[in-house]
């Protein structure tokens, strides 16, 4: 939850959202940086993702190639989530550290309290799963105890980013099923979801409209007065 808020602190204020991780891990972080923008409307300039495959051939050792990507691509005002199960890969690691030295706001979530991720990281999230049930596998515990971690924490961060109203994605590009959203949000007949998005021009601004009694003019105004957070306008 610390993590969430800071986090979102940082994009409040013009930060982008950053991966770093490598193999498995880094496999998991790009899928879930991939389905941002489709899961919450998030502008896809806002993400930054630094993932390694073991297999690819890289001229630099990682830890290097880690902290180049990291001053060639961050910003001070970033975030950047390192996953590593071991907490001691040199690439998320080094991505951690270097990110550190700028400035940029670090998560880091491993399987191992004691890592050195654990420790270099602003906020380090650690999920003790114990010995994987083939040893040196990390498909059974690791692998599946980062992802869970991290979607908790990303999605904790789109709520808090305005993204989410109750549990409704009012940002999801919602296309043709927008008025479901405003449906549930209003509890209003489908005709009446249908007819505030045509008004409206979006679900938020539906929902605005609709919980609120105002025009469709007046729904756009407040909701820009609001930054477009639901929770600020409404509750």
């Amino acid at each position: 939850g610390r993590a969430a808020d800071a986090i979102e602190d940082r994009l409040s204020n013009g930060g982008r959202l950053a991966y770093a991780g490598w193999g498995r891990c880094g496999r998991t972080a790009a899928s879930d940086a991939s389905g941002l923008p489709r899961r919450f409307g998030i502008d896809p300039s806002k993400i930054v993702v630094l993932s390694k495959e073991p297999t690819n051939p890289s001229l630099l050792p990682d830890d290097e190639d880690a902290i180049a990507r990291v001053n060639a691509e961050l910003r001070p005002e970033d975030a950047l989530i390192c996953v590593s199960a071991s907490g001691e890969h040199l690439f998320s690691l080094s991505a951690a550290r270097a990110a550190n030295l700028l400035g940029v706001l670090t998560a880091g979530i491993t399987t191992t309290a004691s890592s050195s991720l654990a420790r270099d990281c602003d906020f380090p999230i650690v999920i003790t799963t114990g010995a994987e049930v083939v040893m040196g596998d990390l498909a059974f515990r690791s692998a599946t105890a980062v992802k869970i971690a991290l979607d908790a924490l990303v999605t904790a961060v789109m709520v808090r980013c305005g993204r989410v109203w109750s549990n409704l994605p009012v940002e999801r590009e919602l296309g043709a099923d927008a008025w479901r959203i405003v449906e549930a949000a209003c509890g209003c007949s489908p005709i009446d979801a249908r007819s505030a998005v045509n008004a409206a021009g979006s679900a938020k601004a539906a929902i605005v409209m609709l919980r609120l009694g105002s025009t469709a003019n007046e729904a756009r105004s407040r909701l820009e007065d609001a930054a477009g957070d639901l929770r600020r306008l409404l509750g």
